[in-house]
């Protein structure tokens, strides 16, 4: 998959959505209408059995919030969920990490990311990392037969653990002695991890795409029977892929810079007979996807972006006028080809914008951390004024918990 190693929306229409209708499609029925059936399983909608669901349109596990309703039942959704979304959520985990993205619901999953190193660590949506499992090496042996034995651990009851293993081998340990000094520091790591911008053109993934394309096509009241060529794809019926890479045209043409963005596009063009979707993910990941190579409506385009990193959505978005014919559509689906030169030059232009921010929460985090932890161990109480043997203890903790951030930032 292409790697990186690294140091350290929506303007949907101006008129309002219930006074809206597609007479374009030649049918005249209201925007957000209810599909009478599941678009996956066909089975009607019901009160009792089988029950709409309202499904997000860019998955919630990637920070997706606007929903569907009236495009696949309650049963579809949570399996499609567990078997399309969650390997969709798995190939873009490191990505979410990496950019923080706040998520609808629970935070982004823990990873275990490798550095340049080769060593594991345990990546956390803070931004924070811990160890895969706490450390303990006995092997170094010292004069007078003894042995030096080193531990390291993510927090107090972990390290304490540890010492009771010593204990347990070393039954002459001095545990009570160790137990007292057991204190927790930070610390930074000197080599840099390496983020992995993941792969979506396995099935699993490429059919979570499709599906995010047409739940965005069926929102706008677009016919399922309209998207016949995705649903084909979608439902097994037929084996012709529906998602293609293409990073021949950056469609967007006043894109945010520093922003990594998700965006679904859709486009009906009658000139050409197909309807069509562009889909993009932290900007990195951009493809096109075939709705129909059949299509008869009228000229439409709308769209929905979000800041993943925000959850708001993204206003305002222009369009590059991209027409394309049917063949040249299947001819980019057929090839899928992602272009790494244009991979890693979207990346130099959202990733310095992403370090510089966690570098100035970590800034933010570390004084504000090391100011309180100043004045509580100063010895003076609560409402108390600082006297003159207070100002060297304050001074001293000061600059014992500013230390580790210091000296990592004298290392960069």
């Amino acid at each position: 998959a292409p790697g990186a190693e690294f140091s350290g929306g929506c303007l949907f229409t101006k008129h309002k959505p219930k006074e809206r209708l597609l007479s374009d499609f030649g049918l005249h029925f209201p925007l957000y209408s209810m599909n009478k059936n599941c678009f996956l399983c066909d089975l009607p909608f019901d009160d009792q059995n089988v029950k709409s669901s309202r499904e997000h349109i860019i998955p919630q596990s990637i920070g997706g919030r606007d929903k569907v309703a009236g495009f696949i039942c309650e049963t579809c959704n949570r399996n499609k969920g567990n078997e399309w979304d969650n390997k969709l959520a798995q190939q873009l985990g490191q990505l979410s990490l990496l950019f923080k993205i706040k998520k609808e619901r629970t935070e982004v999953r823990a990873l275990k990311i490798e550095t340049s190193a080769k060593k594991k660590y345990l990546v956390k949506n803070d931004g924070s990392i811990a160890l895969t499992q706490p450390y303990f090496n006995d092997s170094k042996q010292l004069e007078g037969n003894r042995v030096e034995i080193s531990i390291k651990a993510n927090d107090e009851k972990e390290a304490i653990a540890q010492i009771m293993r010593a204990k347990k081998k070393y039954p002459k340990l001095e545990t009570e002695k160790y137990l007292e000094q057991v204190k927790m520091r930070e610390s930074y790591i000197d080599e840099h991890f390496i983020f992995s911008t993941g792969q979506l053109n396995d099935e699993p993934c490429e059919k979570s795409l499709v599906k995010t394309a047409i739940s965005l096509a069926i929102k706008y009241g677009v016919p399922p029977e309209k998207c016949d060529y995705a649903k084909k794809y979608i439902t097994g019926e037929s084996e012709q892929y529906c998602f293609g890479y293409f990073y021949e045209t950056d469609l967007i043409l006043n894109r945010p810079q520093g922003v990594p963005l998700h965006c679904v596009f859709i486009k009906g063009d009658s000139n050409n007979r197909v309807l069509w979707a562009y889909i993009e993910y932290f900007s990195v990941h951009r493809g096109l996807v075939c709705l129909s190579t059949s299509y008869e409506g009228g000229n439409f385009q709308e769209y929905y972006a979000i800041n993943p990193k925000t959850a708001q959505k993204v206003n305002n978005l222009e369009f590059f006028p991209l027409s394309i014919s049917k063949e040249l559509l299947i001819n980019i689906i057929q090839e899928n080809k992602q272009s790494i030169q244009k991979i890693e030059e979207i990346l130099h232009t959202i990733i310095p914008v992403q370090l510089s921010e966690d570098s100035e929460n970590e800034y933010q985090r570390v004084l504000s951390k090391s100011i309180n932890a100043a004045f509580k161990n100063c010895g003076a109480k609560e409402g108390e004024i600082i006297q003159g043997q207070h100002i060297n203890k304050l001074v001293d903790s000061l600059l014992e918990e500013l230390t580790p951030w210091i000296n990592h930032n004298i290392k960069k």
